[in-house]
């Protein structure tokens, strides 16, 4: 490391300004600049915000990396035309207003580009010519607005496009025309009011596209039919109201979709079965009350599904992921009224290894939910958790030596309730703080009183039972005497003695022993 370099390696330099270089660098060093970083080694620069608002020409003319991130640079006009050998530059956050024509017609070698974070408010034709070596291009966090048909045209060797956070509002159909081997493309958080079908014609080899945080009320059908090796689709945060049948036909090789952060009222069920390969789906933070057995029925293929920040979400019912076997990973956090779980929704989750229930408001879980040991990670953090005896499995699972944290300690459950625990990690109390024991000899005296309340009234029952019958058998007798007393009718005789028996034999109660 040196703050220096020399030409030691012989090559040739074409041109007057390169001349004048050769000629300083073999009597003294070349300039590094002030607050500069210049090593020869590696044929690299640093100039990270060192205030400069010109990009320096004095360096090495082989250089091959050079870093002008935070400076004071307003144009690129004639800079490069020195740096033939550039294979990676970075102008991010910067003062650039324009990138003007041809002034990168040199840097045919170079392959990562790093404009964002500049002031650029249009994209000119012949702005990237020369850049035919070109992969990453970041133009993120500028204030574009226009953008010239065929501005990308020579860029033909490009993979990576990040528009994020600009004005563009709009997409002619040879926007994008050249890029014939684009793989990522970014248009997150611009103002686009529609998905812009024509413009992706030309780049049919997208793998992942973002369209997320612009103002995309409503997806119509075939939106991104000719996005057929697409792979990752982002339509989050766009205010999405309504998704056509038929809005991802041709997707079938989709295997992540994000619509968190929108305005649908249900799980697209329908629309998602033209997705057959979807492996993982982000629906949070809609305006979704309930999720039932149908809102995933037919999408066999996920391993990952995240219902996050749900305002609305009050319940899952049983049999929501009855048709998800191949679930390994559930995300079921932070929505704000969700109270409810009921018992059988994770039944048949054999595959389950990751569940996260964090930041919701459940008092409790039940411990034959899930096999719980046998997941990776368990997080049911940030709830309000009555902390009795009813959650000592969770305290014996917590304790384990094994459990993972996947960068976080999913250990620190906290109690909310009783008041006598409340704001105590579970890990941190005790089984008595549980109350087992008197809950364990509460539940014994329920038992035992509620056995003796049983035989008594048995007993009870039992006494009125022969008292009844007693008293019938004696009726049945009287009933015997009147007929005999009939019989005798008017003889006095006769009558006198049998109603003498009749009224003095007294009336005698069973007593409870003869019972």
């Amino acid at each position: 490391m040196n703050t220096g370099c020399s030409l030691k390696r012989g090559i040739a330099c074409e041109g007057g300004v390169f001349l004048f270089l050769i000629i300083c660098c073999t009597t003294v060093s070349c300039f590094c600049p002030f607050r500069c970083l210049c090593n020869e080694d590696t044929l690299t620069v640093w100039c990270d915000g060192a205030a400069l608002d010109v990009v320096p020409i004095t360096l090495n003319p082989v250089l091959q990396e050079l870093h002008l991130n935070g400076n004071k640079i307003k144009s690129v006009t004639a800079s490069f035309t020195v740096y033939q050998n550039l294979r990676f530059l970075d102008m991010s956050q910067n003062l650039l207003s324009t990138l003007g024509k041809n002034n990168f017609l040199e840097q045919k070698d170079l392959r990562i580009l790093h404009l964002n974070h500049n002031k650029i408010t249009s994209l000119k034709a012949n702005a990237f010519n020369g850049l035919s070596a070109l992969k990453v291009l970041r133009l993120d966090g500028n204030a574009i607005s226009e953008i010239d048909d065929e501005a990308f045209e020579p860029l033909y060797s490009l993979e990576n496009l990040d528009l994020s956070r600009n004005s563009i509002s709009t997409l002619s159909s040879s926007t994008f025309s050249g890029l014939i081997n684009l793989k990522e493309l970014f248009l997150r958080d611009n103002r686009l009011t529609r998905v812009p079908t024509e413009s992706f014609e030309n780049v049919k080899s997208l793998r992942s596209l973002d369209l997320g945080m612009n103002y995309i009320y409503v997806v119509h059908k075939n939106s991104f039919h000719h996005l057929y090796h697409l792979q990752v689709l982002s339509l989050d945060g766009c205010g999405i109201h309504i998704i056509e049948n038929g809005a991802f036909l041709g997707l079938e090789n989709i295997v992540s979709l994000f619509l968190q952060d929108n305005e649908l009222k249900l799980v697209p069920t329908e629309v998602l079965l033209d997705i057959p390969f979807l492996q993982e789906l982000h629906v949070g933070k809609n305006k979704i009350s309930r999720l039932g057995p149908n809102d995933f029925r037919g999408l066999r293929a996920l391993r990952t599904i995240s219902v996050n920040g749900e305002d609305t979400l009050e319940v899952i019912e049983n049999g929501t992921f009855s048709d998800n076997q191949q679930l390994e990973r559930l995300i079921i956090s932070h929505n704000k009224i969700l109270t409810h779980v009921e018992k059988d929704t994770f039944r048949g989750l054999d595959n389950l290894r990751i569940l996260s229930l964090r930041g919701n408001q459940f008092t409790t879980f039940h411990e034959d939910m899930l096999p719980w040991d046998k997941l990776d990670v368990f997080d049911v953090r940030e709830n309000p958790l009555i902390c009795n005896c009813t959650l000592l499995w969770l305290w014996n699972l917590l304790k384990r030596e094994n459990f993972t944290t996947y960068g976080e300690d999913v250990t620190r459950v906290r109690c909310k309730n009783p008041p006598v625990v409340s704001d105590q990690l579970l890990v941190d109390i005790g089984p008595e703080d549980l109350d087992c024991e008197n809950r364990a000899l509460k539940q014994i005296l329920a038992i035992t009183i509620t056995g003796a309340g049983v035989v008594l009234a048995a007993v009870i029952m039992l006494g009125f039972w022969h008292r009844y019958r007693y008293a019938a058998k004696q009726k049945s007798k009287l009933g015997q005497s009147k007929r005999t007393l009939y019989q005798y009718g008017q003889n006095s005789e006769n009558f006198s003695p049998i109603l003498s028996q009749i009224v003095q034999q007294p009336f005698k109660n069973p007593a409870i022993a003869e019972l």
